[in-house]
């Protein structure tokens, strides 16, 4: 253990000779809490009537990337705390059957 922190201070040490200069600091994070809700469709893309109980849930993307949670099918809202809210969030239904509809508009 004293050997590892003697040659991270050694390397350290050394590279602030080297370049003249010491290494810049680590970026300062903002922590926020993005929290987000929407209205459950009553109607599919078609047009024909969507019930309450055929939506199995919905799918949260950030910034286009599927987010690791599907929420439960009476569960209108998320909220989580990151770095940075996204540029855009983005939900989909998916219902009984495991079909998933389009995109809902950008959230932003």
């Amino acid at each position: 253990m004293n050997k590892l922190l003697l040659t991270i201070i050694l390397s350290q040490f050394l590279m602030t000779c080297a370049y003249g200069m010491s290494p810049p600091p680590p970026p300062t994070l903002k922590i926020e809490n993005c929290a987000y809700t929407w209205t459950a469709p009553t109607e599919r893309e078609d047009g024909s009537r969507l019930l309450p109980s055929e939506i199995k849930g919905y799918q949260p993307y950030l910034d286009g990337n599927k987010y690791y949670t599907q929420t439960a099918s009476m569960e209108t809202s998320i909220s989580f705390v990151r770095p940075s809210c996204p540029k855009c969030f983005q939900v989909t239904t998916f219902d009984s059957n495991g079909i998933e509809s389009e995109f809902s508009l950008c959230a932003k």
